[in-house]
Order: C-alpha cells, then sequence, then structure tokens
C-alpha cells in the first residue's frame, strides 16, 4: 500500500537523522577527548624541557661558582696581607662588598664598569648558560672581618662569625627563568670559603 510504503519511509528517514546526529555528537567528544590528551602532551612536553634547561643551567652555575671560589683563594693565597687590605671591609656602604666576577675573571664593586659576557651587552649578566646565552650572574662577596652580614646584623650577633681570624667569602652564580617572578634572579648555587692566611704561624 502507497500510505504504508510512505510510513516505512519515513521512519527510516527519521532513523537516519538521529544516526547522524549520534555520528556527530560521537565525533565533537572524540575530538575534545583528543584535544584534552594533546594538550596534556603538550604541557608534559613543555615542563621537561623546561626542568631540562633548568638542571643544566644549575650544573653550569655549580662549576661558576666552583671555579671563582677556587680563584679567589688562589687569589688570597698570592698575598694574604694584600688581599685584606685591598678588600677591606666597607660598613658605611656593604654594597660595596660584593663583587662581579665574570669570564674576564677579574673582581669589580658596583662602583666599578660592569663587564657582561665576552661578546655580548647585557647590562646584568656577566657568563653564559648551557646554551651559550649571556643569562648567568656571579658575584662574591667578601667580608674581611669573617663575619656574613648581607642581612644585615653585626659580627658579634649570634651566627654571623663564619671565620675566627679570617675572611668570610660566598661565591654566588644566579639566574633567572619563567618561573622567576618579576625578572628576578631567583635561583643559586653559591660556595662559601674562609680563608685563612697560611704564612702565619698560630701563637703558642
Amino acid at each position: 500500500m502507497p500510505w504504508a510504503l510512505g510510513l516505512i519511509q519515513m521512519g527510516q528517514f527519521h532513523r537516519n537523522k538521529n544516526q547522524r546526529g549520534e555520528t556527530l555528537v560521537e565525533s565533537l567528544l572524540a575530538l575534545a577527548v583528543a584535544t584534552v590528551i594533546a594538550t596534556g602532551i603538550v604541557i608534559a612536553v613543555v615542563t621537561a624541557l623546561s626542568g631540562t634547561t633548568n638542571n643544566q643551567n644549575s650544573n653550569f652555575a655549580g662549576n661558576y661558582a666552583q671555579e671563582g671560589s677556587n680563584l679567589v683563594k688562589d687569589l688570597a693565597a698570592t698575598d694574604f696581607t694584600s688581599f685584606q687590605s685591598t678588600y677591606v671591609y666597607n660598613s658605611s656602604d656593604t654594597s660595596k662588598n660584593v663583587y662581579n666576577f665574570g669570564d674576564d675573571q677579574t673582581l669589580r664593586n658596583n662602583s666599578s664598569t660592569f663587564v657582561p659576557c665576552s661578546g655580548s651587552s647585557s647590562p646584568t649578566y656577566n657568563l653564559s648558560d648551557s646554551s651559550g646565552n649571556c643569562s648567568l650572574l656571579r658575584t662574591v662577596y667578601i667580608n674581611t672581618s669573617g663575619c656574613d652580614l648581607r642581612k644585615g646584623g653585626q659580627c658579634s650577633d649570634q651566627g654571623k662569625t663564619k671565620c675566627v681570624n679570617g675572611v668570610f667569602t660566598a661565591t654566588a652564580v644566579s639566574w633567572s627563568d619563567s618561573k622567576c617572578r618579576l625578572n628576578a634572579n631567583c635561583h643559586s648555587a653559591e660556595i662559601d670559603s674562609c680563608l685563612t692566611n697560611l704564612n702565619v704561624l698560630p701563637t703558642p
């Protein structure tokens, strides 16, 4: 019968339409799931690369800090008396007790011209990182009174004296990355040393 055939065709039309709708929903759900998975993979890769770079810079910074500490020790060992008089502690301007120590291996305080990495014009950094970018800063804190007063206080305060009858030095290498706020150098590697005059015999 024509009317029965029309009903059958109409039912098939509704079924095809519903199937197309279900297929579209399934496709959108699959696309959403794939997007979430892809985003997760991208985040994981970026995090891994960032961690690798930070570890490389940490290793570089540690090596630079050790190198700087050794160079300062050699400088003091050459002529300890001259070293003490040259880098005598400045209590009126404590910032002058922190010296920039770049790859030219020369100690310069804040009154001297800042020397960046070789071939760079950076106003902030003086050593190259693991990628060859000028993004590491090496400084040396020197206190000929044997104290660590970088956070204020006096040598007589508890815990401030680090070297008795010696010179306290702290060689630090710092750097910044996307985890640091306000572009501050929030990462650092530091080596502290106590330098004494080996040529002076202790009083019996």
